[in-house]
Order: structure tokens, then C-alpha cells, then sequence
């Protein structure tokens, strides 16, 4: 729990960035989970649950007050990873799943529709090698597996200039390293 006073907040009155503090309140918890069930198999899974409350923000139009939810603050957001490693080659192998998911997050303290992401979740997969003096290491991965368009902030002009300038998240990509350590 977290009881802010003074809480600075930033808003675009047209083009011109405002700050202004307002009072806010964070409810949430988080937790993490760590299993090695079987040899060579390890599970991690954490979350975060979350209120996060700006209070009597007002409006762009200067004239209504309301309690908004804060930037970058989602109600929900999930995270996890499968791993399993086995020997192989005089080193060992592993392969390696892992997510991320959140809810809807505001990217500005009006929460207008336009600077909002709709929930999302990223996959990922990697297969890496390493000897077992682990000088040499090698990998490939794929990330965003399922090339999801997701949002990662943006700037609100539509009342100046009408328009909302977006800042997307990576697509699909795949790439790999080589390392060795002398």
C-alpha cells in the first residue's frame, strides 16, 4: 500500500507538457514462485495485482475533476518461464519458454482511449548449448513468437494536432549468440 501526497503527474495541455501534483493511492501485492520439480526442470511464475489511483486529476478541459488510473499501471500483469536442461556434447543443452501478459495500461494521467493498451501477452523460446566449463556458450531464440503489435507508449496531440504519436514494441525476432571465454 502506498499513500502518495504530492504525487507529480504529467499531462500535454496542447503541445505543452504540464506537471501538477494530486494526492494517489496504490493497492496491490506481487508474488513469485520458484519450482524444480524434476531434475533438470525449473518453473518460474510471478504476478502483480494492482489499484493504482491518482485522485482529483482535472480534465484537459479545465473543468471536471475525477480520480484517474495511473500511467504504466496495470491491474494484472503474469510472468513465466518453463526450463529444461539435460546433458549432451561434453556440456548440456537447454531449451526454454517463457511469457509475459498485462491488462490494459494507460500511457497518460487522462486514461483517454487513444493512449491506451488493450491486455497483451509475449511469447518467447530459446535453445542454448554451453560446454561444461561453460567457456563456450551458444544460443538461438525467437522472441514475440506470435508477433503481437503492442504499444509501449505514446504522446497525446490530438487536441493541437490531432494526432497521437505510437512507439511499438519490437515484432517477431530471432537472432542467436556465440561466446567463449578465454
Amino acid at each position: 500500500y502506498y499513500d502518495y501526497r504530492d504525487f507529480q503527474a504529467l499531462s500535454f495541455q496542447g503541445v505543452t507538457q504540464t506537471i501538477f501534483n494530486t494526492d494517489a493511492e496504490i493497492y496491490g501485492m506481487e508474488f513469485d514462485i520458484t519450482m524444480n520439480p524434476w531434475q533438470g526442470w525449473e518453473f518460474l511464475i510471478g504476478g502483480n495485482v494492482m489499484d493504482a489511483t491518482a485522485e482529483d486529476v482535472t480534465a484537459q478541459d479545465g473543468t471536471t475533476v475525477r480520480d484517474r488510473t495511473m500511467v504504466l499501471a496495470p491491474e494484472l500483469s503474469l510472468n513465466g518461464l518453463a526450463r529444461y536442461e539435460w546433458p549432451a556434447f561434453s556440456g548440456h543443452l537447454a531449451v526454454q519458454a517463457d511469457f509475459n501478459f498485462q491488462t490494459e495500461t494507460f500511457f497518460d494521467i487522462q486514461n483517454h482511449p487513444i493512449s491506451a493498451q488493450e491486455a497483451y501477452a509475449i511469447g518467447n523460446l530459446r535453445l542454448g548449448y554451453a560446454t561444461n566449463d561453460g567457456k563456450l556458450k551458444v544460443s538461438a531464440f525467437v522472441n514475440n513468437i506470435a508477433d503481437q503489435d503492442y504499444k509501449v507508449y505514446t504522446f497525446d496531440f490530438t487536441g493541437a494536432f490531432a494526432f497521437n504519436q505510437q512507439f511499438y514494441g519490437r515484432p517477431r525476432w530471432f537472432g542467436g549468440t556465440i561466446s567463449y571465454e578465454f
